[in-house]
């Protein structure tokens, strides 16, 4: 009896611990990725580029003044987080002015 007490309580601590990892763990790393991309952006002077992530892939978004300066948002995103992930189009969502 006591084992199948035991087997219970784990399944229970390994469930909780993956929803508490799926929903709560994964909000925050974004959060940190996000924070990191758009102080590199604000240092490299693209405010108004709208960054976002889902996992570790990249979304941009917003307005630049040059169509080379979609290459240096993509550029100094990918030196402050190594780990993004970009699409082939990546640089081709934000707009110019």
């Amino acid at each position: 009896m006591r084992f199948v007490f035991l087997v219970i309580i784990f399944l229970l601590v390994v469930g909780g611990s993956t929803l508490l990892a799926r929903y709560f763990h994964r909000e925050s790393i974004e959060k940190e990725l996000t924070s990191r991309s758009l102080t590199a952006l604000e240092t490299a002077g693209f405010g108004d580029v709208v960054v976002a992530y889902d996992h570790f892939h990249v979304e941009l978004g917003g307005t630049v003044d040059r169509p080379a300066d979609r290459a240096a948002v993509v550029e100094a995103i990918g030196e402050a987080v190594p780990a993004a992930q970009f699409h082939e189009e990546a640089g081709s969502l934000i707009s110019i002015r």
